[in-house]
């Protein structure tokens, strides 16, 4: 029986891809490290016994890891901010998040790991013009461990086609040394919104922090199972006050429909795809931060906290057969449930 294989957690956040690897098994999550206070206390409490550390990438290495770590580290992963690549942004060539993608490869460097995995936004292929990413990953398959290189993959992956009820594209940008990341197709099945968040309640609570009892009785699905676990209660359940213009708005919004389809007299500005209507029978569109009340429940008002949350789990990972991280036998038989959408990318570098 093989041993657990160590994994490092840069730019940890609250623990998304963390969770991913536990759920996968075969995973010790030894170090996570993170900035944000609020983020490493949400960490410890959803993920006992791991270190996690508060502490800018920039500040870390080799030196530290084996100082916190109680064991080996195989693996690292790690999804550096991305404020600076997103279309959303202000795709600013000075932030500081580009920056961040190569501490990430300095750590890979010296910590020498079987594999890696790096998360970010899609932004990230088209800031300056490919020239960022395409350094990282140049950078990347450059680097050795004895006689070999790490092969590196890059795909471009959708949420929904793993499991997730939320289409969520993101980035990945994989690493293995000796031989590449082969993964497995995407799956055509889609979880959907009501599947996701149909056992949830309709009242609220006059607070975030009030505890509001899970119903039951409710015919579960098994996404909804599988992420109630054995909780009772709930929290994040109250929901914000709509004044009355916006609840003209959605009264006369359908499923599917947004502020494009308003009639004119409660026409609206902002974003395109503002005031969305989303679709019982269909994953959630992208939800974004700090925009909740943009995205509204099929049978409801707005959609809350907890609502917004459901359909963003994180994708699990999980051990397609036969893969391999070269010389480390620990990682052999573990890796990412990740697949393709589209075409993959492979760097190597010429030895």
């Amino acid at each position: 029986m093989h041993e657990p294989v160590g994994v490092l957690d840069l730019y940890a956040g609250a623990g998304g891809l963390s969770a991913g690897f536990q759920a996968a098994g075969g995973y010790r999550l030894a170090v996570a490290v993170e900035t944000g206070q609020d983020a490493v206390s949400t960490y410890e409490a959803n993920r006992h016994g791991v270190a996690a550390i508060t502490r800018d990438a920039r500040d870390f290495g080799r030196r530290d890891l084996g100082q916190v770590s109680s064991g080996p580290v195989d693996v690292i992963i790690g999804g550096p901010p991305c404020q600076g690549f997103s279309v959303g942004g202000p795709r600013d060539p000075h932030h500081p998040s580009a920056e961040l993608l190569f501490e990430f490869a300095r750590i890979v460097e010296e910590v020498r790991p079987a594999a890696f995995l790096l998360e970010n936004m899609p932004g990230l292929l088209s800031f300056q013009r490919g020239t960022v990413v395409d350094r990282l990953v140049r950078t990347l398959s450059r680097l050795t461990v004895g006689r070999y290189r790490y092969t590196v993959v890059l795909d471009v992956l959708d949420a929904a086609a793993y499991g997730v009820p939320q289409h969520r594209r993101r980035v990945f940008i994989c690493g293995v040394l000796g031989e590449a990341l082969r993964c497995p197709a995407a799956s055509s099945a889609r979880v959907t919104l009501i599947e996701a968040i149909g056992d949830l309640p309709e009242w609220t609570t006059s607070s975030p922090d009030e505890e509001l009892p899970l119903p039951k009785a409710y015919p579960l699905t098994p996404y909804q199972k599988a992420q109630r676990g054995a909780a009772d209660v709930l929290y994040n359940r109250s929901a914000k006050r709509l004044e009355e213009r916006r609840l003209e708005r959605l009264a006369v919004l359908r499923e599917g429909d947004d502020r494009r389809t308003l009639p004119d007299h409660l026409k609206a500005s902002g974003r395109e795809g503002k005031y969305c209507r989303l679709r019982s029978s269909a994953p959630s569109p992208t939800i974004l931060a700090h925009d909740t009340s943009g995205f509204i429940h099929p049978h409801d008002r707005s959609g809350r906290v907890r609502r917004a949350s459901s359909p963003s789990m994180m994708m699990s990972v999980s051990s397609p057969k036969g893969c391999g991280c070269g010389p480390s036998g620990r990682a052999r038989s573990h890796w990412s449930s990740m697949a393709s959408l589209g075409s993959v990318s492979h760097w190597t570098s010429e030895p």
